[in-house]
């Protein structure tokens, strides 16, 4: 089974990266995913991250428990999200907020708010 570092993606320092999927995030997104494929790395200030743009993969992620991943680089999410985000809170908190959440983010309501 092929490493994060086995992955192909693009070369660019981490922080460029950033700034590109900061400004772009599915542009950045689909650039890459042409080059690189459906699965690619790519280099981060903290380090390597994954990217995925397979409905599967992303279906899997969001319906796997919440214990499965851990977040990547918690200190620096916390620095623009706030230390009570959803996005790098953990164990109960987070399941709390996912609760709270899905109501309102559920297929339906989206497809409400669309029309």
């Amino acid at each position: 089974m092929p490493t994060l570092h086995d992955l192909p993606g693009p070369r660019t320092p981490g922080l460029f990266n950033a700034l590109e999927y900061g400004f772009a995030p599915r542009g950045f997104a689909q650039r890459h995913a042409a080059r690189y494929g459906r699965v690619f790395r790519v280099p981060s200030v903290p380090g390597p991250m994954l990217f995925t743009t397979e409905p599967e993969h992303v279906r899997r992620i969001f319906a796997a428990d919440s214990n499965t991943f851990d977040i990547f680089h918690v200190a620096s999410l916390r620095a623009f999200f706030g230390p009570r985000s959803v996005l790098v809170s953990v164990g109960d908190l987070h399941k709390r907020q996912r609760k709270l959440l899905s109501p309102p983010l559920s297929g339906p309501r989206l497809r409400a708010l669309g029309a």
